[in-house]
């Protein structure tokens, strides 16, 4: 995340941690703490967002453009994401 505003700068990088079955996730911040908190907000927007049947395709390029709900155009392929299910947290 990049705050321009305030130069500041806020990375999130998941590190694989021995002997756990989930990674960890650090975060790293230089300039001010603007990006952070912008990052941090992003962060928690997604809490409780659960995706269920993701499929993603590389379909070469000669091939006709694909239906997907996200569709990423590459070099030589297209890659194509397709979300079956997304299911967000009740408001309480």
């Amino acid at each position: 995340m990049l705050d321009r505003a305030s130069k500041g700068l806020a990375l999130l990088w998941n590190v694989p941690v021995p002997m756990s079955s989930t990674p960890r996730t650090l975060s790293l911040r230089y300039g001010s703490p603007a990006a952070r908190e912008k990052l941090d907000a992003a962060v928690a927007a997604l809490d409780g967002v659960a995706l269920d049947g993701v499929r993603v395709s590389a379909i070469p390029k000669e091939r006709p453009r694909p239906e997907a709900d996200i569709l990423i155009e590459g070099d030589n392929f297209w890659y194509a994401i397709v979300l079956r299910d997304i299911t967000r947290p009740r408001d309480l």
